[in-house]
């Protein structure tokens, strides 16, 4: 079953900066002294070079170096998983995705999980030779395109499915959590195939890498979506202004379960995205603020371009307005 709600909007303004580089001939008009013109011409190489190659830290997230003896154990539980891969019966190109180690309960993505899983698909990588173990970097893309976070995948049949979608034939996932001794504990599982299978380990870990466990995982940043300024666009919130009335619906068919969806046994989710009802009662100029696996941002995507209202209107006059729609699926 799927609802939908209008609610608020928002809007940020885009600042660009611009500008030009003038050429060198033109900048040593602009300095008579040459010993100044080649100061300026190696202070300028200097900026380019710091420009090019960022500051460790300054745009983007510093390489977590895990201590030896976490990379062993990892390693040890590398070969075990591989030596049960080794053994099963597989598709004829099996394809292996290890998914971000999550916290239990309740799941939670980890940055640490997220260090741990990438860890550990290096080292897999490294005992399955002729078994390709995917770039984990097909996760993060999937659930920006989505607009998704990991823990939306929601059960073992979730990450099948998921893993499916990013074609891969087996997935593995891990739960991590924390024990009372401060010793990270993983236990792990492989997915898709029977006989399906269990292991786990466990090793202590240092302070400084042990406060990345409660921190979310780099996975959920999918980015902000920033809508321009629209002129003429009434951006309606949950206030009421005076002399404007709310968009309301004529024809706005729920989006349906997909099969993707079913065989996720996915339960419950919201897609929310913004939109301007035009003068004709069509949606328009559609963003995605928040999406779900499994299709179902496609599907809410394909619905809402078929729904018609009645446009907002100011003064009692038609008037174009931007809108926040919260669709929620539920399976009852």
């Amino acid at each position: 079953m799927t609802f939908y709600r209008l609610g608020s909007v928002y809007s940020n303004k885009i600042s660009i900066m611009d500008g030009h580089l003038k050429s060198a001939g033109s900048i040593k008009k602009l300095f008579r002294s040459r010993r100044l013109f080649w100061a300026w011409m190696t202070l300028f190489s200097s900026l380019v070079i710091l420009r090019i190659c960022p500051i460790p830290g300054s745009a983007k997230e510093p390489e977590i170096i895990l201590p030896k003896d976490v990379v062993l154990q990892l390693d040890s539980l590398a070969t075990r998983v591989s030596d049960k891969l080794k053994k099963s019966k597989h598709d004829k190109d099996p394809k292996i995705l290890v998914f971000d180690f999550t916290r239990e309960n309740p799941e939670k993505s980890s940055y640490l999980g997220t260090v741990l899983a990438d860890k550990f698909s290096e080292l897999l990588a490294q005992h399955l030779k002729n078994v390709e173990v995917r770039d984990r970097s097909i996760i993060k893309g999937y659930l920006k395109q989505e607009r998704s976070t990991i823990e939306e995948l929601g059960e073992d049949s979730g990450y099948s499915v998921a893993a499916q979608e990013m074609g891969a034939t087996d997935a593995i996932r891990a739960y991590i959590s924390e024990s009372p001794d401060h010793q990270i504990e993983i236990t792990l599982r492989r997915l898709g195939h029977d006989p399906e299978f269990r292991d786990e380990t466990e090793f202590p870990i240092s302070k400084d890498i042990e406060e990345l466990y409660p921190k979310p995982s780099p996975s959920d940043d999918v980015g902000e979506v920033v809508i321009p300024p629209e002129e003429g666009v009434l951006s309606l919130g949950q206030d009421k202004i005076s002399g404007v009335d709310r968009p309301t619906c004529i024809s706005c068919t729920n989006p349906s379960y997909t099969n993707a969806a079913r065989a996720a046994k996915f339960k419950q989710g919201v897609v929310v995205i913004s939109a301007v009802v035009g003068l004709d009662g069509s949606l328009k100029s559609i963003y995605l603020l928040k999406g779900l696996p499994f299709g179902l941002t496609e599907a809410v995507l394909a619905a809402v371009k078929k729904w018609k209202m009645n446009p907002a209107k100011k003064d009692g006059k038609p008037a174009l307005a931007r809108v926040e729609i919260e669709v929620s699926f539920r399976l009852l």
